[in-house]
C-alpha cells in the first residue's frame, strides 16, 4: 500500500546578499522536498536545483538582482513522495527586496557629496558596481587617495564595489588625477 501524498507545507522565505533562503515545515510522509520557480508570474513553475532530501528544511536560491523580476517572481515548495506531490501556497518575494539587493555607503560619506544612484554601472555578471559622485569633495588625485580632504568642492569621485563570498565591499575609491575645487567660472571638475 503506498503512503497518502504528503500535506503541504508552510514556507517562508528570507533574503541575504543576492540569495533567497527558503524555510519550510517538515511534512509527514515525505520522501523529498523541491522548489519550484516561476520567473515571470506567467511562464509556469519548473523545478530549480535537485530534489532536497527529507530531513532539510531549508534552501537557497543565487539571484543575479540586476535581471531578476522582483514583481512578477514566484515560488512553491512541494512535498513530494511516491504517491504524488502536494505544493505550498504560492511564495512573492518582494518583501526581501532590499535585503537581497543589499546597501551601499561610500567610504566617506557627507552631506553634499550626493551618494543617491545617480550615476551607477553594473557589470554585466552584477559582482562589479560603480557609483559617480560628482559633487565629492576631496583633493586627492588617482585611486585610494585621501579621503578626508574635502578642500576641492564638487571634484567628484567614483566608488567601486565588488560582490565576493562575504558580501559587498569597497574595492576602491577613484579619483581624476588632475582634481580642481569648484569655482567662481563655473563648478569643480564633477568627475564620476
Amino acid at each position: 500500500m503506498q503512503p497518502p501524498v504528503p500535506a503541504e507545507t508552510s514556507v517562508s522565505v528570507e533574503g541575504e546578499i543576492k540569495k533567497l533562503v527558503f524555510s519550510w515545515t517538515e511534512s509527514e510522509y515525505t520522501d523529498y522536498y523541491r522548489v519550484l520557480e516561476n520567473p515571470d508570474g506567467h511562464s509556469g513553475f519548473t523545478q530549480v536545483g535537485d530534489d532536497i532530501p527529507v530531513g532539510t528544511l531549508t534552501t537557497t536560491r543565487d539571484i543575479a538582482v540586476h535581471l531578476f523580476d522582483w514583481v512578477e517572481a514566484q515560488y512553491i515548495v512541494d512535498a513530494c513522495n511516491v504517491t504524488g506531490c502536494s505544493s505550498s501556497d504560492v511564495i512573492m518575494v518582494t518583501d526581501v527586496m532590499l535585503d537581497v539587493i543589499g546597501y551601499f555607503k561610500a567610504s566617506n560619506t557627507e552631506a553634499r557629496d550626493g551618494f543617491r544612484g545617480g550615476t551607477v554601472a553594473l557589470s554585466s555578471d552584477g559582482n562589479t558596481l560603480a557609483f559617480g559622485l560628482p559633487r565629492e569633495a576631496s583633493c586627492a588625485t588617482g585611486i585610494n587617495g585621501d579621503q578626508d580632504d574635502n578642500s576641492c568642492e564638487a571634484s567628484g569621485a567614483v566608488y567601486l564595489f565588488r560582490f565576493a563570498v562575504n558580501g559587498w565591499f569597497q574595492e576602491a575609491y577613484i579619483k581624476a588625477s588632475d582634481t580642481e575645487p569648484d569655482s567662481i567660472r563655473g563648478g569643480g571638475d564633477a568627475f564620476g
